[in-house]
This record gives C-alpha cells, sequence and structure tokens, in this order.
C-alpha cells in the first residue's frame, strides 16, 4: 500500500505528518512524509539504519521543524500549540537520555508530572507515577540510583516517566513516541513490553514506536510505515506490507512469510543479490 496520499484535508483529532521534510547538512534526511496517527492503535516505524526514522520522531514530537510540508496534531500544526500543553498531550522517549544528577529511579518517573504542576507535585503527581512505575515493571527500581541501572532497567523507568507525563484515566489520544524501547531490554521485559503498548493502545492513547524486529512490529502493531532513505514508501496493516517484494525493496533482503492467525512471520533468508537489487 502506497504512502503517498491526499493531505489536503488534515484530521481534526490525532497527529498527520503531511509531505514534511528535513534538510541537515545539505542532505534530505526526511523526504516528504506522509502518515497519521490515531487513538486507539500502535503504529510501527521501520526501515534499515540511516533512513530517516528517529528524524521522523522528532518532526512528530516537535523536537523538529520541517524544513518543508507541516505536521498536525488535532488538526492545529505542531509548531502552533503552546509548549506547557504539547508537552502534557504527548510525551517521547528519545533513542538516549542521558540523566546528569544523581537522581533515584523514582524521581526520573516523577519528572513525567512536571507539566502538571508548579514545582511542587501532588499527592496525584506521585500516585500517577508510582502507577506507571507499577505498570512498567519498575517499582522494584524505585530507590535505586539511576546511573547505576542496567540499559533495560533505564529503558523501564524512562518508559515510567513518559507514561507519567500523558496519564489519563480516559485517555483521549495522547500522544506517546518511542524510539526503539525495547532494545536494551532482555526477553522477557520486551514481551510484557508488548503486551503493555497492546494494553496502552487499547485505553485510548496513540502509539508511535520504531522497531527494528520485524516479528515483534508484525505482532504488536496495527499498522506499519516502513522507510528507506528518508522516504515511507510503504504504510498499512503488517498483513498487507510485510510481503516478500516490499521487504527486498526497503531491506534488501530474501524472505519467507508465513501466517499464524492471520499474523505474518518473517523468516530471512539470505541478502538481495546486486542483480536482483537493480530489478528491485
Amino acid at each position: 500500500m502506497s504512502a503517498v496520499g491526499d493531505h489536503s484535508n488534515v484530521p481534526l483529532k490525532g497527529m498527520a505528518v503531511s509531505a514534511a521534510s528535513l534538510i541537515r547538512g545539505g542532505k534530505r534526511i526526511v523526504d516528504q512524509a506522509n502518515l497519521d496517527l490515531q487513538a486507539g492503535e500502535v503504529l510501527g516505524i521501520l526501515g534499515p539504519n540511516g533512513a530517516g526514522k528517529s528524524s521522523l520522531i522528532k518532526l512528530m514530537s516537535g523536537e523538529y521543524q520541517p524544513d518543508a510540508g507541516r505536521v498536525y496534531l488535532d488538526g492545529q500544526e505542531l509548531s502552533r500549540w503552546p509548549r506547557a500543553e504539547l508537552a502534557r498531550r504527548r510525551a517521547v522517549l528519545p533513542q538516549q537520555l542521558d540523566v546528569a544528577f544523581g537522581f533515584t529511579a523514582w524521581e526520573v518517573a516523577l519528572l513525567g508530572r512536571i507539566p502538571h504542576h508548579r514545582g511542587i507535585p501532588s499527592r496525584l503527581d506521585r500516585e500517577i507515577a508510582w502507577e506507571a512505575m507499577q505498570q512498567l515493571d519498575a517499582a522494584d527500581l524505585a530507590d535505586q540510583r539511576y546511573q547505576t541501572l542496567s540499559g533495560g532497567e533505564r529503558a523501564r523507568v524512562q518508559l515510567a516517566r513518559v507514561l507519567a507525563q500523558v496519564w489519563s484515566d480516559n485517555p483521549q489520544g495522547q500522544i506517546i513516541l518511542l524510539d526503539e524501547p525495547s532494545a536494551p531490554m532482555d526477553v522477557a521485559h520486551q514481551l510484557a513490553l508488548s503486551r503493555q503498548l497492546r494494553d496502552l493502545a487499547s485505553a485510548g492513547y496513540a502509539i508511535g514506536v520504531i522497531v527494528h524486529d520485524l516479528n515483534l512490529a508484525a505482532s504488536v502493531c496495527d499498522r506499519v510505515a516502513f522507510m528507506k532513505s528518508g522516504q515511507v514508501l510503504h504504510l498499512g496493516t503488517p498483513q498487507s506490507v510485510f510481503t516478500p517484494d516490499i521487504l527486498a525493496e526497503v531491506f534488501a533482503v530474501n524472505t519467507e512469510v508465513t501466517f499464524f492467525d492471520q499474523c505474518p512471520h518473517v523468516r530471512l533468508l539470505s541478502a538481495v543479490r546486486q542483480e536482483q537489487a537493480e530489478v528491485i
């Protein structure tokens, strides 16, 4: 399914990226990208290294401004949102996030509530941050110094911070953007994260997540955006875009795709030969 479409009518709900481009050092890092993110779904962003996935997430978060095109949230250009209001509406987990001070894991999670108070967290802020830590299996880390934690433990704490930032008892499409959250996690916590993302989407959050594991994406994501060379080449359900031809085009690999309970499973066979690549 082609990702190129008519974005003349911007949706009044959710996030829309419309022909957005990002240029750095004279190079087009993101090239006329089109996609949308809606409440109740997990949108996976996949592609080879250097495809522009992290840069696209930064455009969607508002960290970067597009050099061309637009990014919208609830029908309004992202750049027009007041910063405090935007911080309560969307939260971001970047690929790398350092904490310079000697905070405990609990204090890091509580940082997510900063957009909701004026300097002193309320009892409700603390309850929400604690609930987020419990949901992300990070409560047992609360008293430990963040800098002493493993990569996977830090990821769980940061996910708790992100969830605490946009926490709602009645989610209405709050945006959660995650850049490879499962990368430092062990297998058990990757599976737990998969369930948590599905639960959050079912509750009404809108989740955009960069994933490298094809089979993990197929099992978790409602839709998938395949990127290559800064472009969103394909956007659709895993069942529609996980095909050998598309995977060869995007990742330069030969694959075998089978289905279990309507979920595609990808088996990697070999790299695409040069003569194949020229045909593709």
